[in-house]
């Protein structure tokens, strides 16, 4: 398949994806006024109908965005196909996990039935297989982040008691040990098994030629006469070359129609066109180019940044430290002292970015946060000093009343 086909499938796939997550955010129904209608209840088989065909819609999309990521070669699309990708398998085994609890007629389920509709829709059972996506083979052993989920896989299926954990072969061979004897056991019942077909098919030849030798005892040992026996033979012949004939000319009316593709000699095994084995070296060739690529991209990530660092750098510095300079300056004139730090200009650039985005939307300005506990330090010798006039008076009152009675 071209490049193009293939940007064709991921543009399809992502058509798809929207139409899924719009099924599943509906738009509220509102009626002539443009009020809101209330939500009608749905019963349990609906709920399972709209989760089944989100089901089969979501693994016919993680079919295409598989096919696409495995097969584009460019780097940055690959990157987007396989943010997509890992999205689209997350939400697939949300919605089997909601199948589970939405069974037919509110029944709680082990297991998806789906045959009636994939009738419906009429697809095949091979619809409802799950693809494993191919990159979980590539292993980057360069990945600290692959490499720590692995780890974590190979805990778990130490702890359920699987073992051999997950190695690199291309079959991940998920069983236990087998022994000597168990191994024994199932040679012996192969051969046996092969020895007896053999046998059947021995005993059913002979009874074949006994059955023969009867039909011709029982007909007599005459001489056939030779017009009939030319004739036997004609028509034998005949009949194969008109059979050899019509499936030439099917052949050659594929080949023009564009169903079969030309083969420069037909009789020649060798030079026949195999499609499994041109997929396989497509396949091979896409591998190496996306492999070149990934490293010409990474390489260029570098150069472009140092490139950016030495050709925008400067400026950028030295447009920074005039703006931090200008506002420190500014803060001097309005406030006659210089700031101890910058953290009111970072907050004065936050509101400028909010007022950017929202200019509609009126944001109060930022103020300095207000020292706490000085006014109430203030109130608390406020009321130390009522406190100690109002003893002092009390005690002058005293010793005026003293007064008054010594004389």
């Amino acid at each position: 398949m071209s490049h193009s086909y293939y940007n064709e499938m991921w543009q399809k796939a992502m058509e798809e994806l929207s139409e899924n997550i719009e099924i599943e955010n509906p738009p509220p129904q509102l009626d002539a006024n443009g009020t809101p209608l209330p939500e009608q209840d749905i019963t349990w088989n609906d709920a399972f109908q709209h989760y089944a065909v989100l089901y089969v819609r979501y693994i016919q999309i993680l079919r295409k965005l598989e096919d696409c990521y495995d097969q584009v070669v460019h780097p940055q699309k690959r990157r987007d196909v396989k943010k997509a990708l890992a999205c689209t398998s997350c939400r697939l085994v949300q919605v089997k996990h909601e199948l589970f609890k939405f069974g037919p007629d509110g029944r709680l389920q082990d297991y998806l039935n789906l045959d009636e509709l994939l009738l419906d829709l009429k697809l095949g059972p091979d619809a409802l297989e799950i693809p494993v996506p191919r990159y979980f083979k590539e292993r980057n052993r360069d990945d600290d982040e692959e490499n720590n989920k692995r780890d974590i896989l190979e805990k778990c299926l130490e702890e359920h008691g699987v073992q051999g954990g997950v190695g690199d072969e291309d079959i991940f061979m998920l069983m236990p040990k087998m022994t000597k004897e168990q191994a024994i056991r199932i040679i012996q019942k192969n051969e046996r098994g092969r020895q007896g077909a053999v046998r059947a098919k021995l005993m059913k030849e002979l009874r074949d030629e006994e059955i023969m030798r009867r039909l011709m005892a029982q007909e007599g040992q005459q001489e056939k006469d030779p017009w009939h026996a030319a004739t036997l033979i004609q028509k034998t012949y005949r009949g194969h070359r008109s059979r050899t004939q019509t499936k030439k000319q099917a052949e050659e009316e594929l080949v023009f129609i564009g169903m079969r593709p030309q083969s420069k000699n037909p009789n020649d095994a060798k030079n026949k066109y195999n499609p499994k084995q041109k997929e396989a070296q497509i396949r091979r060739n896409r591998k190496t180019r996306q492999a070149d690529n990934e490293l010409k991209f990474q390489d260029a990530l570098i150069n472009l940044q140092q490139s950016v660092h030495d050709s925008e750098g400067p400026g950028m510095k030295d447009f920074m430290w005039d703006e931090r300079y200008t506002w420190w300056i500014e803060q001097k004139e309005q406030t006659g002292k210089y700031p101890d730090s910058f953290d009111k200009f970072y907050v004065d650039q936050e509101y400028k970015r909010k007022l950017a985005e929202n200019p509609e939307l009126a944001l109060e300005p930022p103020k300095p946060k207000e020292k706490k506990g000085k006014k109430g330090k203030k109130g608390k010798k406020g009321g130390k000093k009522k406190g100690k006039k109002e003893k002092k008076g009390k005690k002058e009152e005293k010793k005026k009343a003293k007064g008054k009675t010594g004389k």
